[in-house]
C-alpha cells in the first residue's frame, strides 16, 4: 500500500498527466485519464471500457501524453485490385498532392510524407499514407 501511495503522490506532483488527458502508456494501454487516486488510476478505453489500474504499475511506465503533443500521424490504408498495379504510382502522387493542396498549413514541411506500396495480399495491393500534421484547436 505505501509503495502505491507514493507511486500516487509522485504522479500527481510530476505532472506527466492530468484528468482528461489522452495518453499511451509503455504496456500497451491508452485512452483518457477519467481519475487520479493516491492508490489507482482511472482510464477510460478508445473502446469506452473502463480500467483501473494500480499506480505502482503506472509509475515507472514509459509515457506519452498526447493531449499535450502539436502533431499527429495520419495513417491510412487503401487497397487496389491487381488489375490497377500499373496506376498506382500515379495515383498515390495524386492523393498525395491533393491531401498538400486541400490542407497546405496542416501538413508539417518536414516531416515524413510517404505514400507507397506497403503490401501485396492474394486479393489486393496494398498502399500506405503516411504523414504529420499539426493539431488545430479551436
Amino acid at each position: 500500500i505505501a509503495k502505491g501511495v507514493m507511486n500516487g503522490v509522485e504522479m500527481a506532483a510530476s505532472d506527466r498527466f492530468y484528468v482528461g488527458d489522452n495518453v499511451h502508456f509503455g504496456d500497451g494501454t491508452q485512452g483518457f485519464i477519467v481519475k487520479m487516486g493516491f492508490l489507482r488510476t482511472k482510464i477510460r478505453k478508445y473502446d469506452s471500457a473502463v480500467v483501473d489500474i494500480p499506480n505502482s504499475q503506472l509509475g515507472g511506465q514509459r509515457l506519452i501524453n498526447v493531449t499535450r503533443s502539436n502533431t499527429c500521424r495520419v495513417l491510412t490504408t487503401l487497397r487496389f485490385e491487381y488489375g490497377d498495379i500499373q496506376k498506382i504510382p500515379k495515383t498515390l502522387e495524386a492523393v498525395k498532392e491533393e491531401i498538400t493542396k486541400a490542407c497546405p498549413k496542416l501538413i508539417c514541411k518536414g516531416k515524413a510524407f510517404r505514400a507507397m506500396i506497403s503490401s501485396f495480399e492474394r486479393d489486393y495491393v496494398e498502399a500506405t499514407i503516411n504523414c504529420v500534421s499539426l493539431v488545430v484547436l479551436y
